[in-house]
């Protein structure tokens, strides 16, 4: 039996968990306030999402620990009630961090 994708709210958490989880995602975040300003259409943010999810994938050991994070229960909350997290803004610090 095949399983099923991540479904789009299930790849927006674990982009936030990732970011929130660095304890250098709070300096970014202060420093980066204009991200912040302007909210993506659903649509879009679930492509950046999607696409971003992909890269990760795609860098050189880690295909596996995205799919053990993506297969795992999904928590309750992803960032112990900062819900507040942009998309935007967890991919551009996901980039800067993940991608050098």
């Amino acid at each position: 039996m095949a399983e099923k994708p991540p479904t789009d709210a299930r790849i927006k958490g674990l982009l936030q968990t990732l970011a929130i989880a660095d304890p250098d995602y709070g300096r970014f975040a202060e420093q980066h306030t204009l991200l912040e300003r302007y909210p993506l259409p659903s649509e879009q943010e679930t492509a950046l999402g999607c696409d971003l999810l992909d890269v990760l994938r795609e860098s050189p050991g880690q295909e596996a620990r995205f799919e053990a994070l993506l297969q795992a229960p999904a928590p309750d909350r992803f960032d112990g009630g900062l819900a507040t997290v942009p998309v935007l803004v967890a991919v551009a610090f996901l980039l800067r961090t993940h991608i050098r």
